[in-house]
């Protein structure tokens, strides 16, 4: 999907951080609405894993620094 002749690019991902989730946190709300868990999802990743990242002097690099999210992507059984 990243290497699509159509992007015009050529993209390299590369995988820096896998969550697993064996119970749902409260504040994600997936179901057969497809919208609407998308939706709950970009919120919940964004205040779990983008949000302190924006608006601060953060300089990234450091050993235990981990990225900001660039790409989250969603896998459920529904």
């Amino acid at each position: 999907m990243f290497q699509h002749q159509s992007l015009g690019v050529w993209l390299n991902i590369r995988v820096t951080k896998l969550v697993l989730l064996h119970t749902r946190p409260e504040k994600l709300k997936v179901g057969h609405h497809g919208e609407k868990a998308l939706e709950s999802f970009c919120h919940w990743q964004h205040e779990e894993y983008g949000a302190r990242y924006l608006g601060n002097n953060h300089v990234p690099g450091s050993r235990d620094d981990p990225p900001p999210v660039d790409v989250a992507v969603l896998v459920t059984r529904y």
